[in-house]
């Protein structure tokens, strides 16, 4: 009997998304704190598209569908990045005139839930805790 030599598995496969994931995720949880790497992500871009060559690569080896589901994992993820990074980021409003930390912050006046007009005056002295909502419903 001619039996066929046993597949190899393609490895690079899974490290290209690995990669990627690790270049996606470690933006938000770490390089995001950072102003020279949240701004403009030299580390984190090249490492997610990095992920994706391989994976391309791999596909390019052998198609199958672990090699196409890893390259569509990697290419989700440069996607994501890249779309955050460079256009829902540029999105968010300037910070001019945000009140710094540790700095009194300047008289307003709001209306409560029923209607009646609180001014911040009034606890002047008194401890309080500002949490405001941005967005809509």
């Amino acid at each position: 009997m001619n039996q066929s030599p046993p597949k190899r598995k393609n490895h690079l496969i899974w490290i290209g998304a690995l990669i990627s994931v690790v270049g996606l995720v470690s933006y938000f949880t770490f390089f995001a704190q950072f102003q020279v790497t949240r701004d403009i992500p030299w580390v984190n871009l090249p490492l997610v598209f990095a992920g994706l060559v391989i994976s391309i690569l791999a596909v390019r080896h052998r198609l199958s569908f672990f090699s196409v589901t890893g390259a569509l994992l990697s290419a989700a993820c440069a996607g994501l990045l890249t779309s955050y990074v460079f256009v829902l980021s540029n999105q968010l409003p300037d910070i001019d005139g945000v009140v710094a930390v540790g700095v009194e912050a300047p008289a307003f006046t709001l209306t409560d839930d029923t209607g009646s007009a609180v001014s911040l005056t009034e606890f002047r002295g008194a401890p309080l805790v500002l949490v405001f909502y941005r967005g809509f419903w």
